[in-house]
């Protein structure tokens, strides 16, 4: 009986030896595992959904960021992580604020001069 090669679904030889390399293959299968586990838990709720971190655990995370950071790879990913947006996108933004802001103001305005 051959072996499948699991990304390709081709038969292999009977000595392990597939098209791809051990490394590509074990890639390719953990993208597929790591596939079917987010299909599995679409539209569960996670078990600490609400739940705040404990002060011994914000102290960890603060540490571990902190010597995170220290490292240059995820410094240079980080970098890159914001964008700045385009004219048009500020001035929409913009507007948006501006109109927000003019809707409090009459809610303001509507509760100062009901009388009590």
């Amino acid at each position: 009986m051959p072996l499948l090669d699991i990304a390709t679904t081709q038969p292999c030889v009977r000595t392990n030896v597939c098209s791809q390399s051990p490394s590509e293959e074990l890639n390719e299968r953990e993208k597929l595992r790591r596939m079917r586990i987010s299909k599995a838990n679409k539209g569960n709720t996670p078990w600490n959904k609400g739940r705040k971190h404990s002060p011994e655990t914000l102290q960890r995370i603060r540490e571990r960021t902190r010597l995170a950071m220290q490292d240059p790879k995820v410094k240079m990913k980080l970098v890159n992580l914001g964008h700045a947006q385009s004219e048009e996108t500020r001035l929409k933004i913009g507007v948006a604020v501006r109109m927000g802001w003019e809707r409090r103001r009459g809610k303001l305005m509507l509760q100062e001069n009901l009388p009590l």
